[in-house]
């Protein structure tokens, strides 16, 4: 078990120990690291260069430098482009660095230039003597006249998995030409540009050598043909590297494997994830327009729907709201974070979704939808145009609105109470006052049943007494049901950085943690008696979110209670059901203070709890869940302790008194330990 699954595997054991319901899954943090940029397309590192990333717009013309080390961006742009398109799709759309950047100072752009619809064109620019400003000045390498002003795809990248040795190409995506199922003026028929190979680079996947240039006389022509290239010397264009492609939006290369991935947008009906392994020799043919996905879109081209030649999506989603309507493509996570190794990232810029799967070249597993576990510190993740990579395989989320996140932390989402919970209730008329609520109080007579309860809506998995006129429930019904439920489990308030609770309800409702109110919803006027009706409001039956204090979660045993409250004693129906959720810390075992080291000052604090036999938490000393600080703990904090820092820790941290106390009372068991505890050889 690698280190990051060992931190989660402790830290779900002692937030969750026994919770046989409960649900944990890996979530991310992420941290906003820009904002208040127009429409951001695009973020990438020159290589090497570890200190600043560079932010494209699409439709100002600059490019922007973001300084790492404090997330500034410069005032003055590292390129002010002017000239360009700024229609929807158009403008400046793509940024690669040459892999020899370091020493030659070179990069390229992709950008719509202005007048009719468009001219594709790849220019070659050098920095400036100011390594934050870049030389006006380009040489244009390649350009292709747009038929249409959408569909201008605009994505560029050198394979970053390529040895400097290895002749690295740049890799060019092109769209269609835009309209619609590629057809229309300046649409080749019959077929459509993407199927077509004769002088046609719409549609495609480019692949050119910057660093040659096999049309000395052309001066709109400035680089070389790839001889590997699939179509060099046959009929069609040399530049092409894959074709039958609709609108490439945001592709990446795996920085481990050299594998290309392909997000491309579909028509009516259907999205992709396009798939090229690395050891491909070119000439793939997508589909388009004869394929949309897998799904047959046009008959009575020159290829047959399904033909063998196609190679289809490893993933595709429908047009709808589980799915999306225009796809934005990912990458493959290579970063420091542990815990999503090898998942692919990807999302849907209208329907704001996103995913992940592991695909080995062969097999897609552990497909899910992370949405709910992806957690910013600020901002939000609508409208993502594009995601990015910086050098250490950290992966960014762009957004058109103007905000950049970065994927920075790996945290464990936990379900401590989940939808379809076991509940005890009471529905008998009683005033119960306000002991019931209490963690103590004792519902040892109430009867018990799994939620969704309630009555009157035929969905409740537990009916509860309606009142004297059951089983019509059309008069004199009770006008509040009661329903306790303790939680499995032990809970360390110390590891959990936020909780939330969301309540289904019919009509008000109010809910109790460990005897303190949580939540009520707001058709339920405070201090309402067993009596007092809720008012007729909004909300009925929908899941209705809240954020709580951690600290009101205890070591130990921790109990919700709730009331329901009718909006009358003729209403028909009522109906109940809970979800409380956390987002828990994923610390190094051993880590007491959550600095990211294990150090004397995590000894000293594991050495002044050291004994304590019940009610230890993580903050404590106790990394095993068993709510003890003991040899075991000791143990553990030795195997992650950070023996460089040692020599650091011992000059700036004070040798407490309660650490040789300790050192003297397990010496015997843990010597070595306890000597570089307290900075001893």
């Amino acid at each position: 078990m690698n280190q990051q699954n060992r931190r989660v595997a402790f830290a779900t054991a002692i937030l969750m120990s026994a919770a046989a319901t409960a649900r944990s899954e890996t979530g991310v943090v992420l941290e906003r690291i820009a904002s208040g940029l127009s429409r951001p397309v695009f973020i990438t590192p020159a290589p090497g260069d570890d200190s600043r990333l560079f932010i494209v717009e699409q439709h100002t013309g600059r490019i922007k430098i973001l300084n790492t080390a404090d997330n500034s961006i410069n005032a003055a742009p590292f390129l002010d482009i002017d000239g360009n398109a700024t229609g929807n799709e158009q403008g400046v759309l793509g940024l690669a660095f040459h892999p020899d950047y370091a020493n030659n100072g070179r990069f390229y752009v992709n950008l719509t230039a202005s007048g009719g619809n468009g001219t594709t064109e790849i220019r070659q620019y050098q920095v400036s003597a100011n390594p934050n400003v870049a030389s006006t000045n380009f040489t244009r390498l390649l350009s292709y006249t747009q038929s249409d002003a959408n569909h201008n795809a605009g994505w560029m990248a050198f394979n970053p998995a390529l040895t400097p040795e290895t002749t690295q190409y740049l890799y060019i995506a092109a769209g269609d030409g835009g309209a619609g199922n590629d057809t229309g003026s300046g649409h080749t028929e019959p077929g459509g540009n993407a199927q077509d190979i004769t002088d046609n680079r719409l549609g495609k996947m480019l692949r050119i050598d910057v660093n040659g240039d096999d049309f000395p006389a052309d001066a709109n022509r400035n680089y070389a043909i790839p001889p590997t290239n699939p179509f060099v010397g046959a009929t069609g264009d040399d530049e092409i590297w894959a074709y039958g492609l609709r609108n490439p939006w945001r592709n990446s290369f795996d920085r481990a494997t050299g594998d290309l991935w392909i997000a491309d947008v579909g028509q009516g009906q259907r999205e992709e994830v396009n798939f090229q392994p690395a050891a491909s020799a070119g000439g793939e043919n997508y589909g388009w327009r004869v394929m949309e996905g897998t799904r047959c879109n046009r008959t009575g081209d020159p290829l047959p729907c399904n033909d063998p030649s196609f190679t289809p999506p490893v993933h595709e989603y429908n047009h709808d709201s589980s799915g999306g309507f225009s796809i934005t493509g990912g990458y493959m996570y290579r970063g420091p974070i542990e815990a999503i190794q090898g998942q692919y990232f990807f999302t849907d810029y209208v329907s704001n979704n996103i995913w992940a799967f592991k695909y080995d070249g062969a097999t897609k597993t552990e497909f899910a939808q992370w949405n709910s576990r992806l957690f910013t510190d600020a901002g939000s993740l609508a409208n993502l145009s594009s995601f990015g990579e910086d050098n250490a395989g950290n992966v960014y989320l762009v957004s058109l609105d103007g905000e950049i996140h970065r994927m920075k932390s790996a945290v464990e989402t936990a379900r401590l109470v989940e939808t379809g919970a076991e509940w005890k209730y009471l529905a008998d008329g009683s005033n119960q006052m306000t002991a019931w609520r209490a963690a103590d109080f004792d519902d040892g007579t109430w009867p018990s049943g799994p939620s969704q309860l309630g009555y009157g809506d035929n969905d409740e998995a537990t009916t509860v007494p309606c009142g004297p006129s059951a089983p019509a429930c059309t008069s004199n019904n009770f006008i509040t049901t009661y329903f306790r439920h303790e939680l499995t489990g032990n809970v360390d308030p110390s590891l959990v950085l936020s909780t939330t609770l969301e309540v289904v309800r019919d009509d008000g409702a109010a809910v109790y943690l460990n005897g303190q109110e949580v939540y009520r919803s707001s058709n339920l006027v405070a201090n309402a008696a067993f009596d007092t009706p809720a008012n007729p409001g909004s909300g009925d039956n929908e899941l209705e979110s809240v954020s709580l204090d951690p600290a009101l979660l205890l070591p130990g045993r921790n109990v919700l209670a709730a009331e329901v409250h009718q909006s009358s004693a003729t209403s028909s129906d009522i109906s109940f059901d809970l979800r409380l959720s956390t987002i828990m810390r994923t610390p190094t075992p051993g880590d007491t203070n959550f600095d990211g080291v294990v150090d004397r000052t995590d000894a000293a604090t594991l050495a002044a709890h050291y004994g304590l036999a019940s009610g230890a938490m993580w903050i404590d000393g106790d990394f095993n869940a068993d709510g003890m600080v003991n040899l075991a703990d000791a143990a553990i904090l030795q195997g992650h302790f950070t023996s460089a820092l040692a020599a650091s820790a011992a000059t700036s941290v004070p040798e407490p008194a309660s650490l040789v106390a300790a050192a003297i009372g397990i010496c015997c068991i843990l010597p070595r330990t306890l000597r570089r505890f307290a900075g001893r050889p």
